[in-house]
């Protein structure tokens, strides 16, 4: 249900109430309050249904950590990769790359150094 919905159905929940007085000018507030009890379970049993997310909408989703660049805690981070297309790692899958959590204040640098992981026995097979 969307907001506008939820809104919308609250409305004539109260209006009816409020336009329904009984004899003695008394509103059906227990009749209200059902309707609208019910109405939460609408809704809390439809957010209960898992959200799925892109790729692409999970990348976007800002994280909070330290920077790893000047280690400011508790910052919005933003993630650069360094790929090495040429280089066949078990770390990342097909190709290495590195990954840096930095905040916005920080440009990250290609790393001097990186750690691949391989098969032993693929660098005792292939002569490395």
């Amino acid at each position: 249900m969307k907001k506008d919905e939820f809104i919308t159905e609250r409305t004539k929940i109260i209006s009816e109430m409020l336009d329904n007085p009984d004899k003695y000018g008394i509103y059906p507030t227990g009749r209200c309050f059902e309707k609208l009890d019910s109405l939460f379970n609408i809704i809390t049993t439809e957010n209960k249904k898992p959200i799925e997310l892109t790729h692409q909408e999970k990348r976007d989703i800002p994280a909070i950590g330290t920077c790893e660049i000047c280690k400011d805690k508790n910052v919005s981070l933003f993630r650069t990769y360094h790929r090495y297309e040429k280089t066949k790692c078990l770390c990342h899958g097909p190709y290495h790359f590195d990954l840096i959590n930095h905040c916005e204040n920080c440009m990250p640098k290609v790393p001097t150094e990186t750690k691949i992981t391989h098969k032993v026995i693929d660098l005792a097979t292939s002569g490395g």
